[in-house]
């Protein structure tokens, strides 16, 4: 039977952290209630703007960003789920397992820290790889790379070999410290941060940074797949949506 967003929620609560993350405005779940059978599910970054042809042939569709959403103009019983905290810190650029091992890598037990906080993680090669080919790899599972930096360049570092690659959701200076210190080769995160390109130029890692959009469409993306993994019969689909960069 299909199940309802009630129970999509519940089934996705402890993936997401639910209990933890929520917090009064920003919900991990149920946005939007409805008894409806789920039998279509729509993935979208935001709701964009009235009137919501998206939305139409969706028993429900799950939002990154629902802010600014306008129930009234909604499909009648469209239900909404909502994961915007819970999804940029569990499934975008960071300390984000499931990423890395699409990404072909084994995540170490040591994660990578700031401020007393989890904010990504190093993950292992089976073999050692050159970092164009890990570029190619992190392009082809995220879409795209945005922006290189450090090494040299993306031409200048492309044919050294790494066995080591950092998913970051920040580029402080202390941080690409602490990976080259662990052998990273390739430090993967959403944005080139300035304060993090000599330090990588001076280690020799190479940056690559995705982009917020591609990060969080892959968050989006893998939810997807938790729930058709749970339910095969649910359609779940790409309900379009531009992010904001």
């Amino acid at each position: 039977m299909p199940p309802t967003v009630a129970q999509i929620a519940a089934s996705l609560a402890a993936k997401t952290d639910a209990d933890r993350l929520f917090r009064e405005g920003d919900p991990v779940g149920v946005w939007l209630d409805s008894p409806r059978p789920v039998r279509r599910l729509g993935l979208r970054l935001e709701a964009g703007r009235a009137p919501y042809a998206w939305a139409d042939g969706l028993d429900a569709v799950l939002l990154h960003r629902p802010f600014g959403l306008w129930p009234a103009r909604l499909p009648d019983g469209l239900g909404v789920l909502a994961y915007h905290r819970a999804l940029d810190e569990r499934f975008a650029v960071g300390h984000n397992p499931a990423l890395a091992r699409e990404l072909g890598l084994e995540p170490e037990a040591e994660p990578l820290m700031r401020g007393g906080n989890v904010v990504g993680l190093v993950g292992a090669l089976p073999a050692p790889l050159t970092a164009a080919d890990v570029l190619g790899r992190v392009a082809d599972v995220l879409g795209g790379v945005e922006e290189t930096a450090g090494a040299g360049g993306a031409d200048a570092g492309g044919a050294v070999e790494v066995s080591r690659v950092a998913l970051v959701g920040a580029m402080t200076e202390a941080l690409v410290e602490a990976a080259a210190e662990r052998g990273v080769g390739v430090y993967v995160t959403g944005q080139v941060r300035r304060p993090g390109v000599a330090p990588a130029e001076a280690a020799g890692v190479l940056v690559a940074a995705v982009g917020q959009e591609r990060a969080e469409r892959w968050g989006l993306r893998h939810l997807g797949r938790l729930v058709a993994a749970r339910w095969p019969d649910v359609d779940v689909v790409d309900a379009g949506g531009e992010g904001r960069g």
